[in-house]
């Protein structure tokens, strides 16, 4: 399809890409004179009306978002069969290629993507629009490592079109697929939060928390399954980034962040309480640590050359990130007022630290005649000119220290010095908190040298409140002495507003019911002559009520309109007022009405039927009927009524005939047919033309014969 011309605009250059729904062209449009990428549907999906407009609509929506990190939509077009979408070109990887090339990625790198995705989330969802495929293959990658997400238009069309069908069946990217997805329930801006909290666990371990040898049995992992926190995988990823995941990944939405701007600022919080964790190229290096050179500089507030200062945080040139007291200009005042200095740093860090610095500073002096040893992270400056090696103005001026010591306790003066050093962390297995009140946690994980973090309170069906309801990591798992568990308290059995869940269909019903945290009872069916088949129409407990988390509320389900036998009645010599009035009360409906001559049936009264009377037929059938109009004294035409005794049957059971002579032939309109000696009379109504003669026989015996006048409409 290269070198071809879409729209006579779009100059298509080259294929980029292909995907399970499009193909990606590299194009110029000459109308601006610019590259852009050209999506084109496959005809697959081109043959789906349904889906086209869906395509469209969400493809113009999409096109209102401007944003930074979200692929600009530029136009949507159709040109005979192809449909296309006209896009910002990106030409990069996609964040799906640079985990499959490099693997876990450092936790600063994947916060600083994800950071940017949120972003571009947060802004779309402000416009009321929903990505509903958030992954990896749709995160394209810039050069300069701008992060921007792609396929808005096309993941809604999907989902509207075929992600879910009416068998429940997931045709889209089923790893990264939300639980209420997978039920092909309600969707909304969380299913994107569950997709990111999927994609930034893969950035962080290289690998999907679910997987299985088909589509089915991983969406069915999404709904059950809990995940694997990411440090059990990778054991550097910092906990309070792992607390990001796990809580962008809870089962239930309003677990979740509840908005995008909710779990950014969760992310850039991470970053922050993880300074110095975050390194440089490396990756994960473990808390920055502030060596004896380090501290000589912070005292002296001398600089060193190839760092760049930015305040609190130090970035040196091989990439290691140190804590740093920032200086101001005073520092070139220093050996003027150097006294002055550090009594300024005593007031500020405490004599204590103080002196435990000084004296580190005195053993590095005394080293300083020994060759130099490269501690391979902060070189230390060289001395000034002008400066006495060594550590004698310390010595002085730790003198002038020690008599302000002398009105302190000299217990806080000796602590420091026998002061137990840290035992090195030991593995212990992770005792259970849950049920606990957190003073019992706290001392229980005391006991083991672990650390206790309230993480949330929620409401709690099961835990009184006060209670510890879940912990992370779990009970059993192994860990080091020094770590922090994350507990989550119960506020109790909170109240709330039972949802109208009816005209919803079963799916859609239940999984509103459990997200406002009910539990869903017995679910039966009924008819219902309102709601049609599937759907819920009726529940037990009314939609407004207040009732208690956990609550059981039981569903009915509609069978639709219940389907019943009924016979039809006698309608002839009845006004069609009275046909309409006798059908309704039989369940039935009046139909087609029509007119004709009778002759035996004065004008407006019904001579005949569509259904014989007696016929059974379905509830709500539709009964034609024809009306007299009087007889027809042009034609001859009329009809005439006679009435047949059967009481003077020979038999109980017998078969009736009557046979009709007029102007036009000779016919048998009953031709043995079975009657009772019990039924009594019958009147029975015959049409004919002119004059003619009616015989009734029963069992073929004569019993009766008349003399037709059908235009006078008289029997002798």
């Amino acid at each position: 399809m290269s070198n071809r011309v879409l729209a006579g605009r779009y100059e298509l250059l080259e294929k980029i890409g292909d995907g399970g729904m499009a193909v990606v062209y590299k194009a110029r449009c000459r109308l601006l004179n610019r590259l852009v990428a050209i999506k084109i549907l496959k005809p697959a999906y081109s043959k789906d009306a349904k889906f086209i407009e869906n395509f469209r609509r969400e493809s113009q929506a999409a096109a209102s978002l401007t944003h930074p990190n979200i692929v600009g939509i530029y136009d949507v077009g159709r040109e005979g069969s192809i449909n296309f979408i006209v896009m910002e070109l990106v030409e990069g990887k996609t964040l799906a290629d640079l985990i499959r090339q490099e693997g876990p990625m450092a936790p600063r790198e994947a916060v600083r993507i994800a950071r940017q995705i949120c972003s571009a989330l947060s802004h779309a969802h402000k416009h009321q629009i929903i990505h509903r495929d958030v992954k990896p293959h749709n995160i394209l990658l810039t050069s300069d490592g701008t992060a921007k997400i792609t396929d808005f238009g096309i993941a809604k069309a999907v989902d509207m079109g075929t992600v879910v069908g009416n068998t429940g069946m997931v045709l889209g990217s089923v790893h990264y697929l939300s639980p209420e997805q997978a039920r092909g329930g309600y969707v909304d801006e969380k299913t994107d939060i569950y997709s990111m909290g999927i994609m930034l666990y893969e950035m962080l371990t290289g690998q999907v928390p679910f997987d299985a040898d088909n589509p089915v049995a991983v969406a069915v992992k999404h709904m059950n399954e809990e995940i694997t926190p990411p440090s059990r995988l990778v054991d550097t990823i910092p906990q309070e980034l792992e607390e990001v995941v796990m809580k962008a990944t809870q089962k239930y939405p309003v677990n979740r962040y509840l908005t995008a701007d909710a779990m950014l600022e969760a992310l850039q919080n991470a970053s922050l309480s993880t300074i110095g964790i975050f390194s440089g190229p490396g990756g994960y290096t473990g808390k920055a640590t502030l060596d004896a050179t380090m501290m000589m500089d912070m005292i002296n507030g001398g600089r060193r050359s190839g760092a760049i200062n930015i305040g609190d945080v130090e970035t040196l040139e091989d990439g290691t990130s140190v804590v740093r007291l920032q200086h101001g200009e005073e520092d070139e005042k220093e050996q003027e007022t150097g006294e002055t200095k550090k009594q300024g740093i005593l007031e500020r860090i405490g004599i204590e630290e103080f002196m435990r610095r000084a004296s580190s500073r005195t053993r590095t002096a005394r080293r300083t005649a020994a060759p130099k040893e490269t501690t391979g992270k902060v070189k230390a400056s060289a001395p000034k000119s002008g400066k006495k090696k060594g550590g004698l103005g310390w010595v002085r001026f730790a003198a002038v220290a020690l008599a302000i010591v002398l009105a302190f306790p000299l217990s806080s003066l000796l602590a420091p010095i026998f002061e137990e050093k840290e035992p090195a962390p030991v593995e212990v297995e992770v005792p259970g908190f849950q049920g606990k009140t957190l003073e019992e946690a706290e001392t229980l994980a005391e006991e083991m040298g672990l650390k206790i973090k309230v993480g949330q309170e929620v409401s709690s069906y099961d835990y009184k409140a006060g209670q510890i309801v879940s912990q992370a990591p779990k009970e059993g798992n192994v860990i080091k002495t020094g770590q922090t568990i994350t507990v989550n308290i119960s506020k109790g059995v909170l109240a709330s507003q039972v949802p109208d869940v009816r005209g919803k269909n079963e799916s859609d019903a239940k999984f509103m019911l459990e997200s406002y945290g009910f539990v869903v009872g017995t679910v039966k069916q009924a008819y219902s002559n309102t709601v049609p088949e599937g759907r819920v129409c009726d529940q037990s407990v009314d939609p407004g009520e207040e009732a208690k988390t956990g609550t059981t509320i039981n569903l009915t389900i509609s069978k639709g309109k219940e389907v019943k036998e009924v016979k039809v009645p006698d309608l002839k010599g009845l006004t069609k007022t009275e046909v309409t009035e006798k059908l309704f009360n039989s369940g039935l409906k009046i139909g087609k009405v029509s007119y004709g001559p009778s002759a035996a049936y004065a004008e407006g009264l019904c001579i005949s039927q569509s259904v014989k009377a007696g016929d059974k037929v379905t509830s709500d059938t539709k009964i034609d009927v024809v009306l007299s109009n009087g007889p027809d004294e042009t034609s001859g035409e009329g009809a005439v009524i006679i009435k047949i005794d059967y009481s003077k049957a020979q038999n109980e059971v017998l078969y009736l005939t009557v046979i009709v002579s007029d102007e036009t032939g000779v016919g048998r309109p009953i031709d043995n047919e079975q009657r009772l000696k019990s039924t009594g009379t019958e009147e029975i109504t015959l049409t004919g033309t002119g004059t003619g003669t009616v015989t009734v026989l029963f069992d073929n015996v004569k019993v009766a014969e008349y003399t037709i006048d059908y235009t006078a409409g008289t029997v002798n």
